[in-house]
């Protein structure tokens, strides 16, 4: 397994270039913005906004990442012999090296942003004083940084078994599952917002625990085409 495991990571060598280059992009023009603006406006004030940038694009990344993975690389390692146990855990293993390399450039990117530019920032401003940052809370917590992309591999998941289980008719459901969650918050019969039911959070993480495990045991019995 760990040879074919090493074939998988070279084939899908891209996907980490993409990754790298993606997170490095955002990084990198979200400097200039803050750069021109203080060259331009020389503002007394910084605000340090890469890191809660960076922790959305990794959810994003590893949910582009592990549908690639599941509606593309597994059912061909299936095609090509491979069982479903041994294919699902070659690419679990890929969506976790995908995993470790994002976390390690968010986490890059947000130390770099929080020790290496406030001094580059103050010379762009032309302050003779450290600039003042309001919106402290803005910078991500370390734990936010390690689960945020756990929450796109999981809903990567979820959408690659309902797609091999349901086809078309799948990816529907799905969005009308999600335009109920958006907008049915205005039909519930308590006057509070949605989020500050006591029950709320444990009935989530049921579902979330739920759907995971139908997940797998989904795509443990998908069916390929020839």
């Amino acid at each position: 397994m760990w040879k074919q495991f090493k074939k998988l990571i070279s084939l899908n060598k891209g996907d980490f270039i993409l990754t790298v280059s993606l997170t490095a992009g955002i990084f990198l023009l979200t400097q200039i913005i803050i750069a021109v603006v203080m060259v331009a406006a020389k503002p007394e004030e910084g605000i340090q906004v890469s890191g809660m940038i960076l922790v959305f694009s990794s959810v994003i990344t590893m949910l582009v990442l592990t549908l690639s993975g599941l509606l593309v690389n597994y059912p061909q390692a299936i095609q090509f012999g491979c069982t479903r146990r041994r294919g699902l855990l070659l690419n679990a293993g890929l969506m976790g090296a995908e995993y470790l390399a994002t976390v390690a450039l968010v986490a890059a990117g947000t130390l770099i942003e929080q020790h290496l530019c406030p001094p580059f920032w103050k010379a762009l401003a032309g302050r003779s004083v450290d600039l003042v940052f309001f919106l402290d809370g803005i910078q991500p917590p370390w734990w936010l940084v390690l689960v945020a992309p756990l929450g796109g591999v999981a809903l990567g998941l979820l959408i690659s078994a309902v797609i091999h289980r349901f086809g078309r008719v799948g990816g529907w459901t799905l969005y009308g599952v999600w335009m109920v969650f958006m907008l049915g918050q205005s039909f519930l019969p308590w006057k509070e917002h949605w989020w500050t039911a006591p029950w709320l959070y444990p009935a989530v993480w049921v579902l979330v625990l739920a759907a995971l495990a139908w997940s797998v045991r989904t795509l443990l019995r998908v069916t390929v085409k020839a």
